[in-house]
């Protein structure tokens, strides 16, 4: 099938409020760039979409948490 192109990324951060509690932040992102992704192409010989392409993977999806640690 079509080749896949995407840039994921993680983004980590602590923040000391004092003492020994912290506030930790994240972020991952995959498909940052929201790049199209081409789906497999159609095998069946008896379909009428024969060699043509249609479905997308999955667009850019997004976790963002926070945690308090003390």
């Amino acid at each position: 099938g079509p080749s896949n192109h995407q840039l994921n990324a993680a983004f980590n951060r602590d923040i000391r409020l004092g003492g020994t509690r912290f506030l930790s932040l994240s972020a991952n992102v995959t498909n940052l760039l929201n790049t199209i992704n081409w789906g497999s192409v159609s095998t069946n010989r008896n379909s009428s979409t024969f060699g043509e392409i249609t479905s997308l993977r999955a667009a850019r999806s997004m976790t963002i948490s926070a945690r308090f640690r003390f």
